[in-house]
């Protein structure tokens, strides 16, 4: 999504185990060195876009990872209610109001693109994947 949007960024993590971490951490590095191959992406767009890989912890008082760490909550209330485990109407106000935050922050295909790249990159990204 930085490279469609021409912007730059990076990827905050939360640590969480040794393996989960080097995981992540080896990635960066492989799309750092590599690209990523299968969207024709080199790894000087990947070097020109993602600047950085943080890993934070609970103690961290930071901003940044107190906003997803809400978000994650709301998008939780949203899988919850795709999945049809939860109906919207049994979710108390917070919970109706923290989805609702969450899913205007998600990804949405922008109308009126021309540019043939942006568009196809676009195409590849997934606001929310339910992946279990």
């Amino acid at each position: 999504m930085l490279i469609a949007k021409n912007e730059k960024g990076q990827i905050v993590q939360e640590a969480s185990t040794p393996i989960q971490d080097l995981n992540i951490y080896q990635q960066f590095f492989n799309y750092q060195s590599s690209g990523i191959p299968t969207d024709s992406i080199t790894h000087q767009d990947v070097k020109n876009h993602l600047t950085g890989v943080s890993f934070l912890t609970k103690r961290n008082v930071d901003t940044i990872s107190q906003v997803s760490d809400l978000l994650a909550y709301g998008l939780r209330m949203e899988v919850l209610h795709l999945k049809r485990d939860k109906k919207i109407s049994s979710m108390n106000t917070y919970q109706k109001m923290i989805r609702g935050c969450a899913k205007s922050k998600l990804f949405v295909f922008p109308t009126g693109v021309k540019n043939a790249e942006k568009s196809r990159l676009y195409k590849k990204i997934e606001g929310l994947k339910i992946i279990c």
